[in-house]
């Protein structure tokens, strides 16, 4: 199993997930669940926070695109969303490698 996590308070960071992380574990990797994870949550919409925040709803759309298991938004900070990130990882372990589909790249001629 693999857990991607990026800063949703830095969108730089979520453009790495998508063009290598996740790219690199479904095409390279064995057929495993992929969690992904927004971290820093609680600073998402701080005033004083100079990054641009990656809205919220985006990290549901990339999992759902991303082919990933689940997404999780936490805060460490603040303990938000970490019950449920252990719940999904533990749930995530129980998926077999039979029950994920990889997709099997083919030419038509």
């Amino acid at each position: 199993m693999f857990v991607v996590c990026f800063d949703v308070s830095n969108s730089a960071t979520i453009d790495l997930v998508i063009d290598t992380f996740i790219n690199e574990i479904l095409e390279k990797g064995p057929p495993v669940p992929v969690l992904l994870c927004g971290l820093k949550s609680e600073l998402r919409y701080k005033a004083s926070n100079s990054l641009t925040p990656i809205p919220e709803g985006v990290g549901e759309l990339l999992a759902k695109y991303s082919k990933c298991v689940a997404y999780f938004d936490v805060s460490s900070k603040t303990s938000a969303g970490c019950a449920d990130l252990m719940t999904g990882i533990m749930k995530a372990s129980l998926i077999t490698p039979q029950n994920i589909k990889k997709e099997k790249k083919c030419c038509t001629m």
